[in-house]
């Protein structure tokens, strides 16, 4: 039986940390029958992740993609067309959370590094798919946001200031250019997932027992104090929404909207 992305083609950004969302996101699509086009920075990460889907039998190519860089994302999308010949969905889930910091105290030139991935590194690759999937009419993007735009009292506590205002300006992005693009046949949706239990949850709670702030067992009973269902969602258990947004057959009406995948922590 045909899966729901079958002989379709997926770009993930930010895909090269095995049990990372961008990598799991990648794989479930690539189970669903897409052949997939995965992007990171690290050569080593990218190579690993590569290897985990063709491993599960997917089809991957991997394009090392710095989305910063205006010249890699135009490499990264020129090479998907000129590969495979079409563009169904685009996942862009490269992200950067550093510095952190208040407003008061804050390096704004610093915070541009961090817009510089989320936001423009993001928008770039919506642009640059573009044209392919209105020559197509059709397609899906998919970004991925994060559960604190929708949660501010975390941002002081946290200080993670310049990466929640960059996430919020991708969503009011995700919107606008939903309503800009929907009579093309293309899709655009927001994918917000609040904590994941791997890699990026996983260093964060070493890295403050490190530093002598907490003991792993200590936060990890913070964290789930604040979500309903008690436990930390699976990275793989998240990317299911990605399949879902990415999918045709489960999402051929959904544009211009925002799912908080979190165990119910966040709720909008």
């Amino acid at each position: 039986m045909p899966g729901l992305m079958q002989d379709k083609v997926a770009i993930v950004s930010g895909a090269g940390q095995v049990g990372g969302l961008g990598h799991e996101s990648a794989l479930i699509l690539a189970r669903e029958g897409a052949t997939v086009v995965i992007s990171a920075r690290s050569p080593d990460g990218l190579a690993e992740s590569a290897a985990s889907i063709e491993a599960a039998g997917g089809k991957v190519l991997a394009v090392r993609t710095d989305v910063a860089d205006p010249a890699q994302c135009e490499r990264l999308v020129r090479s998907t067309i000129a590969e495979f010949g079409r563009i169904d969905c685009l996942v862009n889930n490269a992200f950067n959370a550093s510095p952190r910091g208040l407003l008061a105290e804050a390096d704004l030139d610093a915070w541009r590094g961090v817009f510089e991935v989320n936001f423009w590194g993001s928008a770039r690759l919506c642009q640059l798919v573009l044209p392919q999937m209105k020559a197509q009419r059709s397609g899906s993007i998919v970004n991925v946001l994060a559960h604190i735009i929708f949660k501010p009292q975390r941002i002081p506590p946290t200080g993670m200031f310049a990466y929640a205002c960059s996430k919020s300006a991708l969503y009011t992005l995700t919107q606008g250019l939903a309503l800009e693009v929907a009579e093309y046949g293309i899709r655009v949706n927001a994918h917000v997932p609040g904590y994941m239990d791997g890699p990026s949850v996983r260093s964060s709670f070493e890295r403050l027992e490190r530093e002598g702030k907490g003991s792993w067992a200590t936060e990890e009973q913070a964290v789930l104090e604040m979500i309903p269902q008690r436990r930390i969602p699976t990275t793989a258990e998240c990317a299911k929404s990605v399949l879902f947004f990415a999918s045709d057959e489960l999402s051929s009406v959904v544009t211009g909207q925002a799912l908080l995948v979190n165990g119910g922590e966040a709720l909008h």
